[in-house]
């Protein structure tokens, strides 16, 4: 289907959004909307939460404003792109904590070498999925705008 710029349905941003990031990034969205409520509780001050609260807000007035305003949107997100680095900020805060849960239920057995291997395995995961972004990205280049997740593109 073909739609005007200016006529595109409701979920045309949430729609690009979902095939454009890359999975570990959805996957880390995801793990950041379930567990925010804890995350706000771990987070040590309230200047750090009003943060977090103009992180979230920055993030979802503009697309609640895309969503049910219809503005016209042309070349997928292009007019979104500043939310990626608050999307990489939400998501190291769900790893962060996802890591001192691990790390505070491993504590209590006193296993300071499962510590550190859980440590390491973790960073290992993410330098392997590091890793695999860099390597797509170099293979595309210069088409990095055309990249679609693994899921969409089978």
């Amino acid at each position: 289907t073909i739609y005007r710029s200016t006529a595109l349905p409701w979920f045309y941003l949430p729609l690009y959004l979902y095939v454009q990031l890359p999975v570990f990034h959805l996957a880390l969205l995801a793990l950041a909307f379930f567990s925010m409520p804890f995350i706000a509780r771990a987070l040590p001050s309230r200047a750090h939460r009003s943060a977090l609260a103009l992180i979230l807000l920055t993030i979802f007035v503009p697309v609640c404003y895309a969503v049910f305003r219809h503005p016209a949107l042309y070349d997928a997100v292009r007019h979104f792109i500043f939310l990626l680095p608050l999307f990489a900020v939400l998501g190291s805060l769900a790893f962060w904590h996802v890591y001192e849960w691990l790390d505070h239920g491993i504590a209590q057995f006193g296993n300071s070498y499962m510590r550190s291997f859980t440590a390491a395995v973790l960073f290992s995961g993410l330098a392997a999925i590091g890793y695999y972004h860099i390597r797509t990205m170099i293979r595309l280049h210069p088409y990095e705008y055309i990249y679609v997740n693994a899921p969409k593109a089978a």
